[in-house]
């Protein structure tokens, strides 16, 4: 269980110094759709990469 807290703390913090405005988009970051975008985004630039359809088609695929 202290493990599971510590990766949690690094994700919040990764998530707050790479892809601050994540937390404003997405509630829960453990949410589904919040996981989904981390896989496929992990980083501001790859999702300015893609235009909104290329944002939406993994979520369509994992039927969201």
């Amino acid at each position: 269980m202290k493990q599971l807290n510590v990766i949690r703390n690094w994700v919040k913090r990764w998530i707050s110094i790479y892809f601050p405005e994540f937390l404003t988009v997405f509630e829960d970051w453990e949410g589904k759709a919040a996981l989904i975008v981390l896989k496929e985004f992990p980083t501001p630039t790859k999702a300015l990469e893609k235009e909104v359809e290329g944002i939406k088609a993994p979520w369509h695929e994992d039927k969201i």
